[in-house]
C-alpha cells in the first residue's frame, strides 16, 4: 500500500476472486485470483476499487510508490515493474532493463524504493544505489 497525499487517499492492492465467498479456496486452479486495486478514502472513509482491464500478477508484491506529478502509482510484483494511470484508468507492465541491457533487481521480500517528489525520481536500494527519473507519457496503453 502507499499514501496519496494530494489526493488524502491510501491505495491497497489485493488478491481476490470474482465471488467473494471463495476468496480462501484451497483449490485455486477452480477459484483463481485476480489483482484488485482499491483507494481508501481517509477523509469519507469509504474504500472503492479503481477500474483495470489489465491486472498485474497475484504474486508478492514488494513495493508501491505514488508519482504524484505524472499521476500515476508504480508497483514492483515479484521483480516486474507495473504501472497504474490514474488517467487511464489501467495497468502496464514496465521492463526492468536499463541503459546497456542491465537488469535493475528490487531488493526482497520488500523493496527499498522511494519516491522524491522534489527530484521528480525514484531511488533504490539494492547493492547499488540505483536512480530512475521516468517519464510515463512515453509508456504505451493498450
Amino acid at each position: 500500500y502507499c499514501y496519496l497525499p494530494e489526493r488524502d487517499q491510501i491505495l491497497i492492492m489485493n488478491g481476490k476472486t470474482e465471488d467473494a465467498s471463495k476468496n480462501y479456496s484451497e483449490d485455486q486452479k477452480k477459484f483463481p485470483l485476480k489483482q484488485v486495486t482499491f483507494l481508501y478514502d481517509v477523509k469519507s472513509n469509504t474504500f472503492g476499487e479503481l477500474p483495470a482491464k489489465k491486472t498485474p500478477p497475484v504474486k508478492p508484491i514488494q513495493v508501491v510508490e505514488y508519482c504524484e506529478a505524472q499521476k500515476c502509482a508504480l508497483a514492483v510484483i515479484a521483480n516486474e515493474q507495473w504501472l497504474y494511470s490514474f488517467d487511464k484508468g489501467d495497468w502496464t507492465q514496465l521492463p526492468m532493463t536499463i541503459e546497456g541491457g542491465a537488469k535493475m533487481g528490487v531488493q526482497g521480500p520488500y523493496g527499498q524504493m522511494v519516491w522524491v517528489a522534489k527530484y521528480g525520481i525514484f531511488v533504490n536500494f539494492v547493492g547499488n544505489t540505483w536512480v530512475m527519473r521516468p517519464d510515463f507519457s512515453q509508456v504505451k496503453w493498450e
